[in-house]
């Protein structure tokens, strides 16, 4: 389950994305993954996933290197065994794992590893958005990771995690890009305009 975990925590996939996730949802090349399904916890059905339509999310490299190992395994495995199952983590059985399967094996690691018990493999996805905005990374490219329809849900689910920066007002006393630097012809007239003025 290491791999299926690994990709709750570092793409931050909500738990029935990641068991609907299918073999050419992963491009390993571009290291991406088109997040296209979800599993309802009720009906037990494929959907779309929560925000209404799918998604890109962009992998780390040690999560595509992961990836890339468990797609391997399973096209060897499916033409040992004349699977045609597209699943990228399919249950031993076969069928996508359920919900509660799942969270049973996530707590028996976390009984392994000493943590404790109220912990959910969803609580991976917060720790992925936590750790994210420890770092500084974009909330516009943090929402659209996480599936947010609106930037207000992931500032107000993550906001406290966001690190105030400091001396961004100074950046306007900077001199201002060279248009050549912009690569805009357009830019360029403006500047010159704007500088005889």
């Amino acid at each position: 389950m290491y791999p299926f975990f690994f990709v709750l925590e570092r793409a931050g996939l909500r738990l029935g994305e990641a068991i609907e996730l299918r073999l050419n949802d992963v491009n390993i090349k571009r290291r991406e993954i088109r997040v296209a399904r979800s599993l309802c916890r009720v009906t037990r059905k494929a959907k779309v996933p929560k925000s209404g339509h799918g998604r890109t999310v962009e992998m780390s490299t040690d999560l595509a290197r992961v990836l890339e190992d468990v797609i391997a395994r399973r096209r060897r495995e499916g033409l040992a065994e004349g699977d045609t199952n597209p699943l990228l983590f399919p249950s031993e059985t076969g069928p996508p794992y359920w919900h509660r399967n799942v969270e049973r094996r996530f707590h028996r690691v976390l009984k392994t590893a000493g943590l404790a018990s109220h912990h959910t493999p969803h609580d991976l996805r917060h720790t992925y958005a936590t750790l994210l905005l420890e770092r500084g990374v974009d909330v516009q490219w943090l929402q659209a990771q996480m599936g947010h329809a609106s930037i207000q849900t992931t500032v107000d689910e993550y906001g406290k995690w966001m690190k105030p920066r400091k001396g961004l007002a100074d950046r306007l006393d900077a001199p201002a890009p060279r248009a050549t630097d912009l690569g805009d012809d357009d830019t360029t007239e403006q500047q010159n305009i704007s500088n005889r003025t």
